[in-house]
């Protein structure tokens, strides 16, 4: 059984379109792309995302704010070559209150923040929007539970 969809016929049961109408394979032309992988295939832990037309946030999964013990507000600080991620990591660190998605994830909405991972770290956000970093060890002080994420 045939059945038009927009204009084109196509199979439900019964005998297939091919039969129909002589369909012959050798018109066609194969696909020359090829899949090409994205690279990691572990989750994100921290991604900072510049776009102009939907904002300059830094995210975290809900996996990490789980371990972070969910809290309300989060510091930032940096060596040359890691981003600390907790609730408390010192007196004087600016604090930022993340939304939550409905996945969970964490989202900061502070295009300051952005800019300054962005200088601090060179990243280089020529054709693209985002850059996500994999890597993770979590740390405790003074009963505090922080992150420790890898730049490079």
């Amino acid at each position: 059984m045939l059945q038009k969809v927009n204009g084109a016929k196509s199979t439900l049961a019964g005998a297939t379109a091919n039969e129909k109408r002589g369909f012959d394979i050798s018109k066609f032309r194969p696909a020359t792309s090829t899949s090409v992988s994205r690279g990691s295939v572990t989750p994100g832990v921290l991604s900072v995302v510049n776009s102009e037309k939907n904002g300059k946030r830094v995210s975290l999964p809900r996996s990490v704010m789980e371990r972070l013990n969910n809290p309300k507000t989060l510091q930032f600080a940096f060596t040359d070559e890691e981003i600390a991620v907790g609730e408390r990591l010192s007196g004087d660190n600016a604090t930022f209150t993340p939304r939550r998605d409905k996945e969970g994830r964490a989202l900061i909405y502070a295009a300051n923040l952005v800019r300054e991972i962005t200088e601090h770290f060179g990243l280089d956000f020529t054709n693209r929007v985002s850059i996500t970093f994999h890597d993770v060890e979590y740390h405790e002080v003074d009963g505090y539970p922080f992150a420790i994420i890898s730049v490079n």
